[in-house]
């Protein structure tokens, strides 16, 4: 069974309340720490991590939804709290998690269900904007399956087998107070997204059919328009794309209507793309987008550069149209990546993370990065952290210390870990490394190694939790900010100690 603390469970509308810290559910309602850590070492039990952080988690502890996989942070109901939307791909629901403050300061959430089952059967991506600009917040599921018939393809014949991907927006509520009634949410599909995919919805968010999402006004029109990463069965050889989804406006997207185009590219692509993320690369004003094709024999990170802002300069064609440029090569795979500038020049760099080399690697932004037909010329690379036992996971950039400075947060097989260059000689260095929590230890595991949970064999244990997405926000508003984390066990069944796990930043 499940282990929990002595939650007392309050009721908010029928919704589970999950108390955490050490702070009250609700008024008359209250969690007793009282025996914390007695004969527990599980980090979820306790609360207690090995730094500066505490843990709680978020989603009802008695509620066992299992397989979190991605998470975002916004005010939802506009309160002022931050609210989390999370979708799972076991048990398959899309959460809401409405923040509420008790009258002695205390924090609570309301979880409540949004969609799930068919066509929300496995999610590779999870947004929230304003996508028809009435002024409420919406909720984009990228779907890698929904397992509905006939799913299409862009611009060629389509095949028999396949996935059956799509893009569902859950626009919200005109009335703010009804944003936890789940029926009160509008259901729509973006238009030209219902796309045949490879591979199968077991195969985990990265791999396969719809693999990544992105949101931003590429076109400049005032309108959010999503970038996605599709691997498809399509035409005679496939089709490995970034595609871009152009938002017509809010009347538009509430009838459905986007237009699909595949970003352009001549290039060698190797069999996948994984990630998609936007920034303006070269610095004229519009979003571009870096997208990794793992396997590519070369330029396995690149970019688009959006001809949406197309000044002449002397390090590009400009004829209107969108050209690839390089960022670099990884010869171990390039598959996950994240924009933000590292070294605080003012120029975006670009983080990756390679799967099979064990490796977070950055490019530095040049100040002319270069598109074809003129010449290639491949950033310079810097290695952040190396790891030797473990496969990195997921990895978020934020300011983690109030420093002024990015750290860079990874998770690995289990252990949860944040980088600061500070440590380090300089930025172009490795980063020291500070362990938040082991909740795997190698091997048989070593109980006086790290934390794991109390109602699983160590042996089984070892090798299974896996953390797919680290958020990092100011979830409490004291001024630090804090790792929202979706903790994936696989332990005996691996259904009943998953989580939705707030770090929360004591510093």
């Amino acid at each position: 069974m499940k282990r929990r603390l002595n939650y007392t469970i309050g009721l908010m509308t029928g919704a589970a309340v999950a108390a955490l810290g050490t702070m009250l559910v609700m008024p008359g309602c209250r969690v007793d720490y009282g025996d914390l850590g007695a004969g527990d070492s599980d980090f979820l039990a306790t609360g207690r991590t090995l730094s500066n952080f505490t843990a709680a988690q978020i989603d009802p502890p008695s509620e066992d939804s299992a397989g979190p996989q991605f998470v975002v942070a916004e005010d939802l109901n506009g309160d002022g709290l931050l609210d989390l939307v999370s979708a799972w791909n076991q048990s398959q629901p899309v959460q809401i998690h409405l923040q509420s403050r008790t009258t002695t300061g205390g924090i609570a959430f309301e979880t409540i269900t949004l969609a799930g089952s068919i066509p929300v059967v496995s999610v590779a991506g999870l947004a929230v904007a304003d996508f028809d600009a009435d002024g409420q917040l919406d909720v984009a599921v990228l779907l890698k399956d929904t397992l509905l018939a006939n799913p299409e393809c862009i611009d060629s014949e389509l095949p028999q087998e396949g996935l059956s991907g799509l893009i569902l927006l859950y626009l919200g509520p005109a009335d703010s107070t009804q944003v936890n009634q789940a029926l009160a949410w509008t259901e729509v599909e973006v238009g030209a997204s219902f796309l045949q995919g490879t591979g199968n919805s077991l195969s985990g968010p990265e791999v396969g059919g719809f693999t990544s999402l992105a949101v931003g006004d590429m076109d400049l029109d005032g309108d959010l328009d999503i970038v996605v990463a599709w691997n498809s069965s399509c035409g005679d050889t496939g089709s490995i794309d970034a595609v871009m989804f152009t938002n017509g406006g809010g009347a538009n997207v509430r009838d459905r209507t986007w237009v699909a185009s595949r970003i352009p590219d001549a290039f060698p692509k190797g069999t996948a793309i994984k990630d998609v993320a936007l920034g303006d690369i070269d610095r004229d004003g519009d979003l571009d987008i870096v997208a990794t094709f793992p396997d590519a024999p070369a330029m396995n990170v690149r970019w688009y550069r959006n001809p949406a802002v197309d000044v002449p300069d002397d390090y590009h064609i400009s004829d209107g149209a969108w050209q690839t440029g390089t960022v670099g090569q990884i010869a171990t795979g390039a598959d996950v990546v994240e924009l933000v500038d590292i070294d605080r020049d003012g120029i975006l760099d670009v983080v990756a993370r390679s799967t099979l080399g064990r490796v977070i690697q950055w490019f530095k932004g040049p100040q002319g990065p270069t598109t074809s037909p003129v010449r290639a010329i491949p950033w310079q690379v810097y290695t952040l952290a190396e790891f030797i036992d473990r496969t990195p996971q997921a990895f978020a950039i934020r300011d983690l210390n109030s420093d002024g400075q990015p750290e860079v947060i990874v998770s690995a097989q289990g252990g949860l870990a944040w980088f600061d260059s500070a440590g380090a000689p300089t930025v172009f260095d490795q980063w020291e490394e500070t362990l938040i929590i082991d909740d795997e230890p190698e091997g048989d595991g070593d109980p006086n190694l790290a934390p794991t949970d109390p109602n699983v064999a160590e042996e089984d244990v070892a090798g299974s939790a896996i953390m797919n997405s680290i958020l990092v926000v100011d979830l409490d508003g004291d001024g630090a900010n804090d790792l929202i984390v979706t903790l994936d066990r696989s332990g005996l069944s691996g259904l009943t100690n998953d989580a939705l796990v707030w770090f929360r930043n004591t510093q």
